[in-house]
């Protein structure tokens, strides 16, 4: 037997070891048993209950669904530090999960969403996930798990400590939802799904989820040893309230954190979209394949004094009916991408975006190449190399260059799901028109792929905005699956 051969046998055996010693844990809403969470029939009760002391890190906490029943009201409070090759995993159980549906205590009707209302998860501890496993705002596939705020000035749902390190927490599938004062009235105090101001060292990644319906979605993060990743997910529907908030979808007072943007839907924002207040920071913002649209003020702002950046926004499409989320108009009668006072960084990349109806300003032509925006509400276009205007459409809340740009004025479940697809008119527009940027794709995997998925070519030019015109496209896009985002 050759060296090699035993090296591959022992790493095999190893790793098969310690996946055998990986123990599984139940939550169960109304448990009846011992409620030390070994089976279904012994299950903890509530999210409050498990014991963290107990679990191992690289075990698997199951959470079964309510199926219509009572919500989980207990917080969850993940504490284990754990390691890459040791994550712990928190899971709304599927009926195709073989261990746990063999279970002692299992019924078919565990399978449904985890709901759980006015609960808090602090975030703390490293390397764990929470995981619904399915869902989609836009085709309308429900959440693995939901979880419901609606008590006006509940904070932040998901919340970083007041110190110390957070590393690699994923929260992926999940649904957060504000409370009914943001669609029925005027919150008065703060509200966020996410809230990333205070600890001094965390890296949190937000994947295939949807934060909805707060005053403010997410707030931060802040400072340099911090980073936030956000991908394949829905952000949207924030509104004016009585104090506290800046009605934006993000807002963080220190630009210096590092901001990873693939593949996301940006929608419905009486106000800004995202701002980035204070002092400008040299650290790092990657925004690409992003869907923006319906907003009221600032789609982007980059800070307001010394050097901010640098900021890399590619093939991303801003598509903005100057109505706001209200539909009434909101600050600006147009869109804003621009600094608010910064220099941004002469590194700083922002090409092959379609702006309808945004301005794109504050930056030098060497920044900004091969983008395509109007004229639109005496807001005047013009960048550097390959870059053009365009005539703005009428009526303005339906563009003919996409496939189905919803008006302001619908309700949120129409707007996410509408299709900023290229249309035929998009295609004259803005099919081959961008830069070929396939050598920045090392640096940036998602870049050589859409926001379908879709291969972009590696020579010739390539097509504006966040996807790849295709005659026989979807009307309801499926991002790809795979955690692709790089932070640099």
């Amino acid at each position: 037997m050759t060296r090699l051969l035993r090296a591959a046998i022992l790493i095999t055996f190893i790793f098969s070891a310690k996946n055998a010693f990986a123990a599984n844990w139940y939550v169960l809403k109304g448990a009846t048993g011992s409620n030390n969470g070994t089976s279904w029939t012994n299950a903890w009760n509530e999210l409050n209950q498990i014991n963290f002391s107990t679990v191992a890190c690289g075990d698997t906490v199951w959470i079964a669904g309510n199926n219509g029943g009572a919500a989980y009201t207990g917080n969850l409070s993940p504490t284990k530090v754990c390691t890459a090759g040791t994550v712990l995993n928190i899971m709304r159980v599927r009926a195709t999960d073989s261990v746990p549906v063999a279970a002692p205590g299992w019924v078919s009707t565990f399978d449904s969403q985890v709901t759980a209302t006015n609960i808090n998860i602090p975030l703390g501890g490293a390397f764990w996930t929470l995981d619904g496993r399915v869902g989609d705002a836009q085709s309308g596939v429900a959440y693995g798990i939901q979880l419901n705020n609606s008590t006006d000035g509940w904070l932040g749902v998901i919340a970083d400590p007041s110190s110390g390190t957070v590393a690699g927490i994923t929260v992926s599938h999940v649904e957060i939802h504000g409370p009914s004062c943001v669609t029925a009235g005027t919150c008065n105090s703060a509200n966020w799904a996410l809230a990333l101001q205070n600890g001094s060292n965390f890296s949190v990644t937000v994947d295939h989820s949807w934060f909805h319906q707060f005053g403010e979605v997410i707030h931060g993060p802040t400072g340099k040893s911090n980073s936030l990743v956000l991908q394949y997910s829905y952000i949207g529907e924030d509104v004016k309230v009585n104090n506290n908030e800046h009605e934006d979808l993000l807002y963080t007072s220190d630009p210096c954190a590092k901001m990873t943007f693939i593949g996301n839907r940006w929608y419905s924002s009486g106000n800004d979209g995202i701002f980035m207040d204070n002092a400008g920071c040299v650290n790092g913002f990657v925004f690409i394949n992003n869907v923006f649209f319906h907003w009221g003020g600032w789609a982007m702002e980059f800070g307001k004094t010394g050097t901010c950046g640098p900021y890399i926004i590619l093939n991303n499409t801003f598509a903005n009916d100057g109505l706001g989320a209200d539909g009434a108009g909101g600050e600006y009668p147009y869109g804003f991408i621009n600094t608010g006072g910064c220099a941004v960084s002469p590194s700083s990349s922002i090409a092959n975006n379609i702006l309808y109806n945004t301005s794109l300003g504050g930056t030098t032509n060497t920044q900004t190449v091969f983008n395509a925006g109007t004229t639109a509400s005496g807001g005047g276009f013009s960048c550097g190399t390959g870059c053009f205007s365009y005539s703005l459409a009428s009526p303005i809340q339906n563009f003919n260059g996409f496939v189905n740009f919803v008006p302001a004025g619908s309700n949120s479940q129409t707007i996410v799901r509408a299709d900023l697809h290229l249309s035929s008119a998009g295609k004259t527009l803005f099919q081959g028109k961008g830069e070929n940027l396939t050598a920045q794709c090392s640096n940036y995997p998602a870049l050589c792929t859409d926001l379908d998925g879709n291969a972009r070519p590696a020579t010739g030019a390539w097509d504006l905005g966040a996807y790849v015109f295709s005659g026989s496209q979807a009307q309801v896009p499926q991002p790809p699956t795979a955690l692709s985002a790089t932070v640099q």
